[in-house]
C-alpha cells in the first residue's frame, strides 16, 4: 500500500467530485420557462355536424347515443336508423351504439358509418348474436 490513506481519501473524494458534476447537471431539475400557453385563452370549440347512420342485418331496436346529448332509438325494429349529433371536430366524442334484434339469429351484423360534410370518418361493421353493444371511436377530421 502506497501513500497515505488519508491522501488517498481526499484524491478519491476529489476524483467522485468531478465525476458526479456531470451526473448532477443532467438530473437536477429546472425551473420551467414560463409558458405563454397559460395566460392563452382557451381555443374555443369548433361544433361540427356529424351524420350518422346504423345498419342492421337483419331488422333490430337500434340505439346510437354520444356523451352528453340525447340518444336516439328506432321504432321498434328497423333496418337502419340515421342521427346527426353536433360535437367538436378537434376531439369528437365516442359513440355508443346497440343492437337488440327481434330474431335469434346467430351471426347478425351492424354496420356504423360516420360522415362529415360527405366525406367518411368512420366505416365499421360489428358482429355479433341477439345483441350488440360497442363504443365507436370516431377521428378529427
Amino acid at each position: 500500500m502506497r501513500g497515505h490513506p488519508i491522501l488517498r481519501l481526499v484524491i478519491l473524494i476529489c476524483f467522485l467530485s468531478i465525476a458526479g458534476i456531470p451526473v448532477f447537471l443532467l438530473t437536477r431539475k429546472c425551473p420551467e420557462p414560463v409558458s405563454s400557453a397559460l395566460n392563452a385563452e382557451p381555443s374555443p370549440k369548433k361544433m361540427t355536424p356529424y351524420d350518422i347512420t346504423l345498419t342492421a342485418s337483419p331488422p333490430a331496436h337500434l340505439t346510437v347515443s354520444a356523451i352528453g346529448q340525447k340518444a336516439l332509438e328506432s321504432s321498434p325494429a328497423a333496418d337502419s336508423l340515421s342521427a346527426t349529433f353536433t360535437m367538436d371536430s378537434v376531439k369528437p366524442e365516442d359513440l355508443v351504439v346497440k343492437a337488440r334484434f327481434a330474431s335469434s339469429q346467430k351471426n347478425t351484423a351492424l354496420r356504423v358509418e360516420v360522415r362529415v360534410a360527405g366525406k367518411t370518418l368512420t366505416d365499421a361493421t360489428l358482429w355479433g348474436g341477439e345483441t350488440i353493444e360497442d363504443v365507436v371511436s370516431i377521428p378529427a377530421p
